[in-house]
């Protein structure tokens, strides 16, 4: 199975609303960051979705730093997510024609890695 799969798989059990036109959802887990969900925007047959998912903390300044923040195309149809870009406080990467293959594939098997880690933080938007 290709990872853009399992990162389909590992979504939909963390963020079910990703399936729905809900624009925005956040979990809170005792002892975590608040996890956030935001769409960010559809194509016309409501197939292909670019979201963002989203751990802030607050700074001792009182701004909110990402840390992550990550942003995907989700294809529902072909079931697979491919991640687009990542920031936190200390570098921002983004996927693009450019690209090495490298930053890609860091960048989706950071993506499993954190949707594995917050379903076993237990968080869930539905």
């Amino acid at each position: 199975m290709s990872i853009h799969r399992k990162i389909f798989e590992q979504l939909i059990k963390v963020v079910p609303i990703v399936k729905t036109n809900k624009v925005s959802g956040k979990s809170k887990s005792s002892g975590f960051m608040d996890f956030n969900y935001d769409l960010l925007n559809t194509d016309d047959n409501k197939k292909i979705k670019h979201i963002a998912l989203s751990h802030y903390y607050k700074h001792d300044s009182g701004d909110l730093i990402p840390d992550p923040d990550m942003t995907m195309l989700v294809h529902l149809v072909d079931k697979a997510v491919y991640a687009i870009s990542y920031q936190d406080m200390y570098r921002y990467d983004h996927v693009d024609s450019d690209c090495p293959e490298a930053i890609k594939n860091s960048l989706n098997e950071f993506l499993l890695t954190w949707l594995q880690n917050l379903d076993a933080q237990e968080h869930h938007i539905s």
